[in-house]
Protein backbone atom coordinates (compact mmCIF):
# COMPACT_ATOMS: atom_id res chain seq x y z
CA UNK A 1 0.00 0.00 0.00
CA UNK A 2 2.87 2.25 -0.09
CA UNK A 3 6.43 2.69 -1.23
CA UNK A 4 6.97 0.76 -4.79
CA UNK A 5 3.38 0.09 -4.78
CA UNK A 6 1.51 3.53 -4.06
CA UNK A 7 0.77 3.93 -7.99
CA UNK A 8 -1.88 1.22 -7.19
CA UNK A 9 -2.78 1.41 -4.22
CA UNK A 10 -6.14 3.71 -4.35
CA UNK A 11 -6.85 0.88 -7.01
CA UNK A 12 -6.15 -2.56 -4.79
CA UNK A 13 -7.96 -0.86 -2.00
CA UNK A 14 -10.92 0.06 -3.63
CA UNK A 15 -11.43 -3.69 -4.85
CA UNK A 16 -11.00 -5.00 -1.11
CA UNK A 17 -13.66 -2.70 -0.08
CA UNK A 18 -15.61 -4.18 -2.84
CA UNK A 19 -14.84 -7.80 -1.68
CA UNK A 20 -15.93 -7.16 1.90
CA UNK A 21 -18.76 -5.35 1.26
CA UNK A 22 -19.99 -8.10 -0.96
CA UNK A 23 -19.48 -10.55 2.15
CA UNK A 24 -21.33 -8.22 4.55
CA UNK A 25 -24.50 -7.49 2.14
CA UNK A 26 -23.93 -11.51 1.98
CA UNK A 27 -24.26 -11.16 -1.45
CA UNK A 28 -21.98 -14.19 -2.44
CA UNK A 29 -22.92 -17.57 -3.74
CA UNK A 30 -24.16 -19.70 -0.80
CA UNK A 31 -22.53 -22.84 -1.84
CA UNK A 32 -19.31 -20.68 -1.25
CA UNK A 33 -19.91 -20.66 2.29
CA UNK A 34 -18.76 -24.31 3.33
CA UNK A 35 -15.42 -23.32 1.48
CA UNK A 36 -14.59 -19.82 2.85
CA UNK A 37 -14.99 -20.39 5.93
CA UNK A 38 -13.07 -23.68 5.70
CA UNK A 39 -9.86 -23.92 7.47
CA UNK A 40 -6.91 -26.32 8.07
CA UNK A 41 -6.90 -27.31 11.40
CA UNK A 42 -3.98 -27.22 13.99
CA UNK A 43 -4.75 -29.47 17.13
CA UNK A 44 -3.12 -28.27 20.21
CA UNK A 45 -2.57 -30.40 23.37
CA UNK A 46 -4.08 -29.13 26.78
CA UNK A 47 -1.78 -29.26 29.95
CA UNK A 48 -4.09 -30.68 31.35
CA UNK A 49 -4.87 -33.90 28.55
CA UNK A 50 -7.54 -33.39 25.61
CA UNK A 51 -6.82 -31.45 22.23
CA UNK A 52 -7.31 -27.57 21.24
CA UNK A 53 -8.26 -27.81 17.84
CA UNK A 54 -7.50 -24.29 16.63
CA UNK A 55 -8.81 -23.31 13.14
CA UNK A 56 -7.31 -20.28 11.00
CA UNK A 57 -9.03 -19.53 8.23
CA UNK A 58 -8.00 -17.37 5.41
CA UNK A 59 -6.51 -14.01 5.19
CA UNK A 60 -9.99 -12.81 3.19
CA UNK A 61 -11.93 -14.26 6.06
CA UNK A 62 -10.22 -12.96 8.72
CA UNK A 63 -10.51 -8.98 7.13
CA UNK A 64 -13.83 -9.95 6.67
CA UNK A 65 -14.63 -10.84 10.45
CA UNK A 66 -12.31 -8.27 11.74
CA UNK A 67 -14.10 -5.48 10.30
CA UNK A 68 -17.55 -6.90 11.50
CA UNK A 69 -16.39 -6.73 15.08
CA UNK A 70 -14.76 -3.14 14.04
CA UNK A 71 -18.49 -1.99 13.02
CA UNK A 72 -19.96 -3.49 16.06
CA UNK A 73 -17.81 -2.50 18.81
CA UNK A 74 -19.71 0.12 20.48
CA UNK A 75 -22.68 -1.64 20.90
CA UNK A 76 -21.51 -4.93 21.89
CA UNK A 77 -19.24 -2.99 24.28
CA UNK A 78 -22.91 -1.69 25.53
CA UNK A 79 -24.50 -5.25 25.62
CA UNK A 80 -22.16 -7.50 27.33
CA UNK A 81 -19.80 -5.38 29.82
CA UNK A 82 -21.72 -5.38 32.92
CA UNK A 83 -21.26 -9.65 33.39
CA UNK A 84 -18.60 -10.34 30.15
CA UNK A 85 -15.08 -9.42 30.59
CA UNK A 86 -13.45 -11.75 27.86
CA UNK A 87 -14.50 -9.73 25.22
CA UNK A 88 -13.98 -6.07 24.22
CA UNK A 89 -12.49 -5.43 27.45
CA UNK A 90 -8.85 -4.13 27.86
CA UNK A 91 -7.21 -6.52 30.27
CA UNK A 92 -10.15 -8.09 31.72
CA UNK A 93 -8.98 -11.14 33.43
CA UNK A 94 -7.26 -8.62 35.50
CA UNK A 95 -10.22 -6.22 36.03
CA UNK A 96 -11.42 -9.90 37.43
CA UNK A 97 -8.55 -11.09 39.69
CA UNK A 98 -8.53 -7.61 41.06
CA UNK A 99 -12.03 -7.76 42.11
CA UNK A 100 -11.94 -11.43 43.76
CA UNK A 101 -8.83 -10.30 45.41
CA UNK A 102 -10.69 -7.07 46.47
CA UNK A 103 -13.72 -9.16 47.86
CA UNK A 104 -11.94 -12.14 49.48
CA UNK A 105 -9.67 -9.31 51.48
CA UNK A 106 -12.80 -7.78 52.19
CA UNK A 107 -15.25 -10.36 52.86
CA UNK A 108 -13.39 -13.37 53.13
CA UNK A 109 -13.75 -14.11 56.67
CA UNK A 110 -17.43 -14.30 56.63
CA UNK A 111 -19.13 -18.31 56.92
CA UNK A 112 -21.96 -17.44 54.85
CA UNK A 113 -20.65 -16.95 51.25
CA UNK A 114 -19.01 -19.31 48.68
CA UNK A 115 -17.11 -18.75 45.46
CA UNK A 116 -18.05 -21.06 42.82
CA UNK A 117 -15.80 -21.26 39.41
CA UNK A 118 -17.20 -23.47 36.60
CA UNK A 119 -15.66 -23.78 32.68
CA UNK A 120 -17.80 -25.45 30.39
CA UNK A 121 -16.86 -28.69 28.52
CA UNK A 122 -14.80 -27.85 24.50
CA UNK A 123 -17.41 -24.76 24.71
CA UNK A 124 -16.47 -22.71 21.70
CA UNK A 125 -16.32 -25.70 19.34
CA UNK A 126 -19.51 -27.36 21.06
CA UNK A 127 -22.13 -23.89 21.39
CA UNK A 128 -24.82 -23.93 19.11
CA UNK A 129 -24.89 -22.64 15.91
CA UNK A 130 -29.11 -21.83 15.69
CA UNK A 131 -28.48 -20.00 18.88
CA UNK A 132 -25.66 -18.15 17.82
CA UNK A 133 -27.40 -16.76 14.78
CA UNK A 134 -30.70 -16.27 16.36
CA UNK A 135 -28.85 -13.82 18.68
CA UNK A 136 -26.78 -12.24 16.04
CA UNK A 137 -29.94 -11.34 13.74
CA UNK A 138 -31.32 -9.86 17.21
CA UNK A 139 -28.72 -7.88 18.02
CA UNK A 140 -26.35 -6.95 15.25
CA UNK A 141 -28.41 -7.28 12.54
CA UNK A 142 -25.68 -5.85 10.21
CA UNK A 143 -23.25 -8.58 10.42
CA UNK A 144 -25.48 -11.42 10.20
CA UNK A 145 -25.08 -12.30 6.83
CA UNK A 146 -21.50 -12.53 7.06
CA UNK A 147 -22.01 -15.02 9.92
CA UNK A 148 -24.76 -16.96 8.25
CA UNK A 149 -22.72 -17.03 5.13
CA UNK A 150 -19.87 -19.00 7.28
CA UNK A 151 -21.91 -20.46 10.32
CA UNK A 152 -25.45 -21.36 8.24
CA UNK A 153 -23.37 -24.83 6.97
CA UNK A 154 -20.68 -27.08 7.90
CA UNK A 155 -17.32 -25.96 6.88
CA UNK A 156 -14.58 -27.85 5.92
CA UNK A 157 -11.76 -28.59 8.33
CA UNK A 158 -8.83 -29.84 6.86
CA UNK A 159 -6.01 -32.75 8.99
CA UNK A 160 -3.08 -34.14 7.44
CA UNK A 161 -5.09 -36.14 4.80
CA UNK A 162 -8.30 -35.62 6.58
CA UNK A 163 -11.30 -33.78 5.51
CA UNK A 164 -13.62 -32.95 8.83
CA UNK A 165 -17.08 -31.34 8.89
CA UNK A 166 -17.44 -28.27 11.37
CA UNK A 167 -20.86 -28.06 12.24
CA UNK A 168 -21.04 -26.90 15.82
CA UNK A 169 -19.49 -24.18 17.52
CA UNK A 170 -17.51 -21.18 16.35
CA UNK A 171 -13.77 -21.53 15.23
CA UNK A 172 -10.97 -20.43 17.25
CA UNK A 173 -8.86 -18.88 14.31
CA UNK A 174 -12.33 -16.29 13.46
CA UNK A 175 -11.44 -12.93 14.92
CA UNK A 176 -15.64 -12.95 15.57
CA UNK A 177 -15.48 -15.90 17.24
CA UNK A 178 -15.11 -14.96 21.01
CA UNK A 179 -18.00 -12.21 20.10
CA UNK A 180 -20.53 -15.00 18.73
CA UNK A 181 -19.75 -17.42 21.66
CA UNK A 182 -20.24 -14.32 24.21
CA UNK A 183 -23.56 -13.49 22.33
CA UNK A 184 -24.93 -17.28 22.54
CA UNK A 185 -23.99 -17.27 26.66
CA UNK A 186 -24.96 -13.95 27.17
CA UNK A 187 -29.04 -14.81 27.89
CA UNK A 188 -27.83 -17.49 30.36
CA UNK A 189 -25.81 -15.18 31.94
CA UNK A 190 -29.17 -12.28 32.22
CA UNK A 191 -31.06 -14.99 33.39
CA UNK A 192 -28.74 -16.17 36.70
CA UNK A 193 -28.31 -11.88 36.67
CA UNK A 194 -32.28 -11.43 37.32
CA UNK A 195 -32.99 -14.38 39.90
CA UNK A 196 -29.93 -14.43 41.88
CA UNK A 197 -28.65 -11.75 44.27
CA UNK A 198 -25.04 -12.02 44.07
CA UNK A 199 -21.90 -9.97 45.56
CA UNK A 200 -19.58 -10.95 42.17
CA UNK A 201 -20.51 -12.34 38.84
CA UNK A 202 -18.20 -11.78 36.25
CA UNK A 203 -17.15 -14.09 32.75
CA UNK A 204 -14.11 -14.29 30.91
CA UNK A 205 -15.60 -16.00 27.72
CA UNK A 206 -16.90 -19.80 29.61
CA UNK A 207 -14.98 -18.96 32.25
CA UNK A 208 -17.72 -17.91 35.41
CA UNK A 209 -16.87 -16.60 38.89
CA UNK A 210 -19.81 -16.07 41.09
CA UNK A 211 -19.11 -15.07 44.57
CA UNK A 212 -22.03 -14.34 46.89
CA UNK A 213 -24.14 -15.73 49.78
CA UNK A 214 -23.98 -20.24 49.35
CA UNK A 215 -27.65 -20.60 48.53
CA UNK A 216 -27.54 -17.91 45.61
CA UNK A 217 -24.54 -19.20 44.31
CA UNK A 218 -26.07 -23.14 44.28
CA UNK A 219 -29.50 -21.53 42.93
CA UNK A 220 -26.86 -20.01 39.88
CA UNK A 221 -25.30 -23.74 39.49
CA UNK A 222 -28.77 -24.85 39.10
CA UNK A 223 -30.09 -22.68 36.52
CA UNK A 224 -26.71 -23.27 34.30
CA UNK A 225 -27.35 -27.00 34.71
CA UNK A 226 -31.00 -26.79 33.19
CA UNK A 227 -30.18 -23.55 30.74
CA UNK A 228 -27.29 -24.76 29.80
CA UNK A 229 -27.33 -27.70 27.35
CA UNK A 230 -30.20 -26.33 24.89
CA UNK A 231 -27.76 -23.82 23.71
CA UNK A 232 -24.92 -26.41 23.51
CA UNK A 233 -23.46 -25.36 26.83
CA UNK A 234 -21.82 -28.34 28.91
CA UNK A 235 -20.28 -28.21 32.30
CA UNK A 236 -16.91 -29.28 32.32
CA UNK A 237 -16.92 -31.76 35.53
CA UNK A 238 -13.18 -31.54 35.99
CA UNK A 239 -13.25 -27.65 36.79
CA UNK A 240 -16.11 -26.95 39.06
CA UNK A 241 -14.63 -25.62 42.01
CA UNK A 242 -16.38 -24.25 45.63
CA UNK A 243 -14.03 -22.16 47.39
CA UNK A 244 -14.22 -19.52 50.33
CA UNK A 245 -11.36 -18.94 53.34
CA UNK A 246 -14.19 -19.09 56.11
CA UNK A 247 -16.28 -22.80 55.15
CA UNK A 248 -20.01 -22.05 55.39
CA UNK A 249 -21.44 -25.62 56.63
CA UNK A 250 -24.28 -25.27 54.38
CA UNK A 251 -22.17 -25.81 51.27
CA UNK A 252 -21.66 -29.63 52.43
CA UNK A 253 -25.35 -30.16 52.80
CA UNK A 254 -27.12 -32.42 50.56
CA UNK A 255 -28.81 -31.18 47.22
CA UNK A 256 -26.35 -27.42 47.36
CA UNK A 257 -23.54 -28.83 45.37
CA UNK A 258 -23.28 -31.83 43.58
CA UNK A 259 -21.27 -34.69 46.06
CA UNK A 260 -18.22 -34.38 43.11
CA UNK A 261 -17.68 -30.41 43.23
CA UNK A 262 -14.03 -30.04 44.02
CA UNK A 263 -13.64 -28.04 47.45
CA UNK A 264 -9.84 -27.18 47.69
CA UNK A 265 -9.28 -25.84 51.12
CA UNK A 266 -6.41 -23.16 50.77
CA UNK A 267 -6.82 -21.64 47.84
CA UNK A 268 -7.92 -21.93 43.72
CA UNK A 269 -6.35 -20.66 40.66
CA UNK A 270 -8.39 -18.15 38.54
CA UNK A 271 -7.90 -17.44 35.12
CA UNK A 272 -4.37 -18.12 35.48
CA UNK A 273 -3.39 -16.25 38.72
CA UNK A 274 -3.67 -18.13 42.78
CA UNK A 275 -6.94 -16.64 44.49
CA UNK A 276 -6.25 -17.17 48.23
CA UNK A 277 -5.69 -15.17 51.46
CA UNK A 278 -3.00 -17.96 52.62
CA UNK A 279 0.29 -16.58 51.09
CA UNK A 280 2.04 -19.83 51.19
CA UNK A 281 -0.70 -21.21 48.75
CA UNK A 282 0.31 -17.89 46.39
CA UNK A 283 3.73 -18.55 46.99
CA UNK A 284 3.81 -22.49 46.14
CA UNK A 285 2.22 -21.65 42.93
CA UNK A 286 4.42 -18.73 41.84
CA UNK A 287 7.28 -21.42 42.42
CA UNK A 288 5.77 -23.91 40.19
CA UNK A 289 5.60 -21.47 37.72
CA UNK A 290 9.36 -20.27 37.77
CA UNK A 291 10.54 -23.99 38.02
CA UNK A 292 9.10 -24.57 34.83
CA UNK A 293 10.56 -21.01 32.92
CA UNK A 294 13.75 -22.00 34.56
CA UNK A 295 13.45 -25.84 32.76
CA UNK A 296 12.62 -23.58 29.19
CA UNK A 297 15.56 -21.46 29.58
CA UNK A 298 17.85 -24.29 29.68
CA UNK A 299 16.12 -25.92 26.69
CA UNK A 300 17.09 -23.03 24.63
CA UNK A 301 20.47 -22.71 25.51
CA UNK A 302 21.06 -25.44 23.38
CA UNK A 303 20.64 -23.34 20.07
CA UNK A 304 23.28 -21.14 20.68
CA UNK A 305 22.26 -18.33 18.63
CA UNK A 306 21.53 -15.12 20.99
CA UNK A 307 19.34 -13.28 18.44
CA UNK A 308 16.55 -16.74 18.65
CA UNK A 309 17.42 -17.14 21.90
CA UNK A 310 16.18 -13.96 23.33
CA UNK A 311 13.26 -14.20 21.20
CA UNK A 312 12.00 -17.59 22.54
CA UNK A 313 12.99 -16.62 25.87
CA UNK A 314 10.53 -12.71 25.76
CA UNK A 315 7.65 -15.14 24.30
CA UNK A 316 8.03 -18.60 24.61
CA UNK A 317 8.92 -19.69 27.91
CA UNK A 318 6.52 -18.47 30.26
CA UNK A 319 7.65 -15.16 30.94
CA UNK A 320 4.84 -13.31 30.44
CA UNK A 321 2.52 -15.45 32.65
CA UNK A 322 4.76 -14.74 35.37
CA UNK A 323 4.72 -10.90 34.18
CA UNK A 324 0.93 -11.20 34.55
CA UNK A 325 1.02 -12.84 38.02
CA UNK A 326 3.12 -9.33 38.82
CA UNK A 327 0.41 -6.88 38.02
CA UNK A 328 -2.65 -9.46 39.91
CA UNK A 329 -1.02 -11.22 42.26
CA UNK A 330 -0.56 -9.87 46.44
CA UNK A 331 3.76 -8.92 46.10
CA UNK A 332 3.65 -9.90 49.64
CA UNK A 333 3.78 -13.58 48.45
CA UNK A 334 6.32 -13.13 45.89
CA UNK A 335 9.37 -12.84 46.93
CA UNK A 336 10.36 -16.50 47.45
CA UNK A 337 9.47 -16.45 43.10
CA UNK A 338 11.02 -13.46 42.28
CA UNK A 339 14.58 -14.55 44.33
CA UNK A 340 14.92 -17.79 42.23
CA UNK A 341 13.52 -16.34 38.94
CA UNK A 342 16.12 -13.35 39.11
CA UNK A 343 18.61 -15.81 39.99
CA UNK A 344 18.18 -17.97 36.78
CA UNK A 345 17.53 -15.26 34.36
CA UNK A 346 21.00 -13.41 35.62
CA UNK A 347 22.81 -16.08 35.23
CA UNK A 348 21.13 -16.89 31.54
CA UNK A 349 21.59 -13.61 30.47
CA UNK A 350 25.14 -13.52 31.65
CA UNK A 351 25.57 -16.33 28.91
CA UNK A 352 23.40 -14.68 26.62
CA UNK A 353 24.58 -11.08 26.25
CA UNK A 354 28.63 -11.55 27.11
CA UNK A 355 29.27 -14.76 26.70
CA UNK A 356 30.52 -15.33 29.85
CA UNK A 357 32.93 -12.70 28.17
CA UNK A 358 33.88 -9.12 30.02
CA UNK A 359 31.55 -6.80 31.46
CA UNK A 360 29.21 -8.87 34.01
CA UNK A 361 30.33 -6.36 36.64
CA UNK A 362 27.94 -3.73 35.91
CA UNK A 363 24.93 -6.34 34.21
CA UNK A 364 23.52 -6.93 37.31
CA UNK A 365 23.28 -3.61 37.92
CA UNK A 366 21.87 -2.24 34.18
CA UNK A 367 19.24 -5.17 34.10
CA UNK A 368 17.83 -4.07 37.66
CA UNK A 369 17.45 -0.52 35.98
CA UNK A 370 15.63 -1.85 33.07
CA UNK A 371 12.87 0.64 31.61
CA UNK A 372 9.42 -1.56 32.58
CA UNK A 373 7.64 -1.21 29.20
CA UNK A 374 8.87 -0.34 25.30
CA UNK A 375 12.14 -0.33 26.09
CA UNK A 376 15.36 -2.67 27.05
CA UNK A 377 15.30 -6.15 26.88
CA UNK A 378 11.48 -6.54 27.04
CA UNK A 379 12.83 -9.38 30.16
CA UNK A 380 12.96 -8.15 33.64
CA UNK A 381 13.85 -8.80 36.96
CA UNK A 382 11.01 -9.26 38.72
CA UNK A 383 12.31 -7.97 42.39
CA UNK A 384 12.66 -4.83 41.66
CA UNK A 385 9.24 -4.46 39.22
CA UNK A 386 6.50 -6.61 41.19
CA UNK A 387 5.69 -3.79 43.05
CA UNK A 388 5.18 -1.51 40.21
CA UNK A 389 3.09 -3.98 38.49
CA UNK A 390 0.63 -4.84 41.19
CA UNK A 391 0.05 -0.90 41.70
CA UNK A 392 0.03 -0.07 37.70
CA UNK A 393 -2.90 -2.93 36.69
CA UNK A 394 -4.97 -2.06 39.97
CA UNK A 395 -5.19 1.67 38.71
CA UNK A 396 -5.57 0.88 35.22
CA UNK A 397 -8.71 -1.11 36.46
CA UNK A 398 -10.33 0.24 39.29
CA UNK A 399 -13.32 1.64 37.11
CA UNK A 400 -14.31 -1.62 35.81
CA UNK A 401 -13.79 -3.21 39.16
CA UNK A 402 -16.49 -0.84 40.57
CA UNK A 403 -19.03 -2.25 38.32
CA UNK A 404 -18.27 -5.57 38.91
CA UNK A 405 -18.50 -5.50 42.86
CA UNK A 406 -20.67 -2.22 43.13
CA UNK A 407 -21.39 -1.83 46.71
CA UNK A 408 -19.11 -3.89 47.74
CA UNK A 409 -16.23 -1.82 46.22
CA UNK A 410 -14.33 0.14 49.08
CA UNK A 411 -12.55 3.47 48.26
CA UNK A 412 -9.86 2.64 51.35
CA UNK A 413 -7.16 0.49 49.36
CA UNK A 414 -6.04 -2.53 51.01
CA UNK A 415 -3.14 -3.98 52.55
CA UNK A 416 -1.61 -5.79 49.18
CA UNK A 417 -2.17 -1.84 47.75
CA UNK A 418 -0.70 -0.70 50.53
CA UNK A 419 2.39 -3.59 50.88
CA UNK A 420 2.86 -2.79 46.80
CA UNK A 421 3.02 0.82 47.23
CA UNK A 422 5.77 1.08 50.03
CA UNK A 423 7.52 -1.20 47.47
CA UNK A 424 6.82 0.96 44.80
CA UNK A 425 9.97 1.86 42.35
CA UNK A 426 9.42 4.38 39.46
CA UNK A 427 11.04 2.79 36.60
CA UNK A 428 12.02 5.08 33.21
CA UNK A 429 10.21 4.63 29.73
CA UNK A 430 11.99 4.59 26.44
CA UNK A 431 9.85 4.27 23.40
CA UNK A 432 10.79 2.02 20.64
CA UNK A 433 14.58 2.49 21.98
CA UNK A 434 15.10 -1.53 21.08
CA UNK A 435 12.46 -2.99 18.73
CA UNK A 436 15.12 -4.74 17.06
CA UNK A 437 14.85 -7.32 19.60
CA UNK A 438 11.14 -8.35 18.89
CA UNK A 439 12.78 -8.95 14.92
CA UNK A 440 11.77 -12.99 13.75
CA UNK A 441 15.37 -13.50 12.25
CA UNK A 442 14.81 -14.21 8.78
CA UNK A 443 18.00 -14.76 6.83
CA UNK A 444 15.77 -13.92 3.67
CA UNK A 445 14.75 -10.66 4.88
CA UNK A 446 18.35 -9.45 6.09
CA UNK A 447 16.68 -9.65 9.77
CA UNK A 448 19.56 -12.34 11.20
CA UNK A 449 22.65 -11.13 13.27
CA UNK A 450 25.47 -13.32 13.98
CA UNK A 451 26.19 -13.96 17.45
CA UNK A 452 29.32 -12.18 17.83
CA UNK A 453 27.32 -9.16 16.59
CA UNK A 454 24.03 -10.08 18.22
CA UNK A 455 26.15 -9.35 21.50
CA UNK A 456 28.33 -6.80 20.96
CA UNK A 457 24.79 -4.76 20.15
CA UNK A 458 23.42 -5.30 22.99
CA UNK A 459 26.44 -4.96 25.44
CA UNK A 460 26.62 -1.46 23.78
CA UNK A 461 22.79 -0.46 24.18
CA UNK A 462 22.78 -1.77 28.19
CA UNK A 463 26.33 0.05 29.06
CA UNK A 464 27.94 -3.42 29.45
CA UNK A 465 32.24 -2.56 28.64
CA UNK A 466 33.55 -4.30 25.48
CA UNK A 467 37.41 -3.54 25.37
CA UNK A 468 39.79 -2.97 28.56
CA UNK A 469 41.04 -0.30 30.18
CA UNK A 470 43.16 2.02 28.49
CA UNK A 471 43.20 -0.06 25.09
CA UNK A 472 44.14 1.41 21.29
CA UNK A 473 42.52 1.35 18.68
CA UNK A 474 43.87 -1.54 15.60
CA UNK A 475 43.16 1.32 12.78
CA UNK A 476 44.09 4.61 14.23
CA UNK A 477 46.11 3.38 17.53
CA UNK A 478 43.91 6.08 19.33
CA UNK A 479 42.51 5.51 23.18
CA UNK A 480 39.77 3.85 23.06
CA UNK A 481 36.97 3.70 25.59
CA UNK A 482 35.32 0.80 27.33
CA UNK A 483 32.30 1.05 26.03
CA UNK A 484 32.86 1.07 22.47
CA UNK A 485 31.88 4.66 21.14
CA UNK A 486 35.01 5.26 19.10
CA UNK A 487 33.97 2.29 17.72
CA UNK A 488 31.38 4.19 16.10
CA UNK A 489 33.23 7.32 14.86
CA UNK A 490 36.86 6.13 14.13
CA UNK A 491 38.04 8.70 10.88
CA UNK A 492 40.19 5.84 10.06
CA UNK A 493 38.31 3.44 9.35
CA UNK A 494 35.05 4.61 8.64
CA UNK A 495 35.66 8.03 6.64
CA UNK A 496 33.60 11.03 6.35
CA UNK A 497 32.02 10.63 3.09
CA UNK A 498 30.74 6.95 4.73
CA UNK A 499 29.41 8.40 7.48
CA UNK A 500 27.89 11.12 5.08
CA UNK A 501 26.38 8.54 2.86
CA UNK A 502 25.13 6.25 6.07
CA UNK A 503 22.77 9.13 7.16
CA UNK A 504 21.65 10.16 3.96
CA UNK A 505 20.23 6.44 2.87
CA UNK A 506 19.06 5.80 6.26
CA UNK A 507 16.83 8.99 5.70
CA UNK A 508 15.79 7.79 2.12
CA UNK A 509 15.01 4.91 3.67
CA UNK A 510 12.18 6.24 6.36
CA UNK A 511 10.65 8.15 3.65
CA UNK A 512 10.29 5.44 1.54
CA UNK A 513 9.33 2.92 4.61
CA UNK A 514 6.83 6.18 5.19
CA UNK A 515 5.15 6.49 2.19
CA UNK A 516 6.61 10.08 1.59
CA UNK A 517 8.25 10.28 -2.04
CA UNK A 518 11.88 11.16 -2.29
CA UNK A 519 15.10 10.37 -4.20
CA UNK A 520 18.69 11.24 -3.48
CA UNK A 521 20.97 12.33 -5.53
CA UNK A 522 19.22 14.98 -7.14
CA UNK A 523 20.15 17.99 -9.60
CA UNK A 524 18.21 21.17 -8.82
CA UNK A 525 19.07 22.97 -12.22
CA UNK A 526 21.77 25.43 -10.85
CA UNK A 527 25.09 24.69 -13.29
CA UNK A 528 28.45 26.02 -13.61
CA UNK A 529 29.91 27.72 -15.89
CA UNK A 530 30.85 24.64 -18.09
CA UNK A 531 27.15 23.76 -17.29
CA UNK A 532 28.24 21.14 -15.08
CA UNK A 533 25.05 20.55 -12.19
CA UNK A 534 26.60 22.89 -9.63
CA UNK A 535 24.99 21.21 -6.12
CA UNK A 536 22.81 18.07 -6.01
CA UNK A 537 20.38 17.56 -3.36
CA UNK A 538 21.39 14.52 -1.05
CA UNK A 539 17.60 13.67 -0.77
CA UNK A 540 14.95 15.58 -2.64
CA UNK A 541 11.11 15.24 -0.73
CA UNK A 542 8.60 15.43 -3.90
CA UNK A 543 5.69 15.95 -1.68
CA UNK A 544 5.16 16.46 2.14
CA UNK A 545 1.01 16.83 2.50
CA UNK A 546 0.23 15.87 6.14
Amino acid sequence: MSGDAAAIADELLASIIGVVNLWLAGKCLVVLGEFIASAPLTPLLKPGGGIRPIDVGTVRRRLVSKVAAFSVEKDMSSYLSDYQFGVGVPAGGEIILHAVNHLLEMQGHSDKMSMLLIDFSNAFHMVSRSQLIKEVLLRFPGISRSVEFCYLRPAKLYYDHYILSSALGVQQGDPLGPLLFALTLHPLVKIIASQCKLDLHAWYLDDDTIIGDTLEVAKDLSIIETEGPCRGLHFNNTKKEVFWPSIDHRSTADGVFPADIDRPSNGVKLLGGPMSLDLNFISDMMLSRVNKTVLLLNAIKKLKDPQSEMLLLRNCTGVSRLYFAMRTTNPAALQPATDLFDYHLLKYLRLLITGDGAGFGSLQHRLATLPIKDGGLGIYTMADTSSYCYLASQSQTTSVQKVILGNSFSTDKYSAYQFALQRFIQCNRVKHAQDYLLVVPVSGLNQCLGPRQFRVVLCYRLGIPLFVENGLCASCSKSMDIFGDHGLHCAKDIGPKFRHDIVRDIIADICYKAGVPARKEVSLGFLTDDDKDLKLADIFVLNWEN
